[in-house]
């Protein structure tokens, strides 16, 4: 099995969009737990897809620790945002 990382970048990034619409939609509503979790797997998923430009993304509900593993290999013009979302996910993370 080949590891197609484009695929994956896809992947997450759409799984990672339709959470973050679904928490702002659920925020919209009142529904705080719902708009949590949404948000939770939202900053997880937009974490792994970048990621998954690197190597395969973990299993973990946190991948802050896998993502500060790869900052050395971001372009230098995206490093403090992904520098960012770490420490979001780190926050966010169940």
């Amino acid at each position: 099995m080949s590891l197609n990382p484009i695929n994956e970048v896809k992947y997450r990034y759409r799984l990672a969009s339709n959470h973050f619409k679904r928490a702002e939609q659920l925020f919209k509503l009142g529904d705080w737990s719902g708009a949590v979790s949404s948000a939770q797997l939202a900053v997880e998923n937009f974490a792994k897809a970048v990621i998954s430009v690197y190597e395969i993304p973990t299993w973990s509900h946190d991948p802050s620790d896998q993502l500060e593993g790869v900052i050395a290999k971001v372009p230098s013009e995206l490093t403090s945002k992904a520098v960012r979302l770490a420490s979001i996910a780190r926050t966010l993370a169940p």
